[in-house]
């Protein structure tokens, strides 16, 4: 299992929250849900692509 917190959210909506992943979950995907979850949209990049705007810090336990 590894940890992560997800950080630099578009307007830092949803920055510092932290998620557990099994070691086969693929963390972008993951974090994709946990961002449901808490009600973050998708926002559409500079290249008219939709995406989730965000990344993913690994936690060392």
């Amino acid at each position: 299992m590894k940890k992560y917190i997800i950080c630099n959210t578009h307007e830092l909506y949803c920055d510092d929250i932290e998620l557990t992943c099994k070691d086969n979950e693929d963390p972008e995907l993951v974090a994709e849900s946990v961002l449901e979850e808490n009600g973050y949209s998708e926002f559409c990049d500079n290249n008219g692509f939709i995406t989730y705007d965000f990344d993913l810090v690994e936690v060392s336990e």
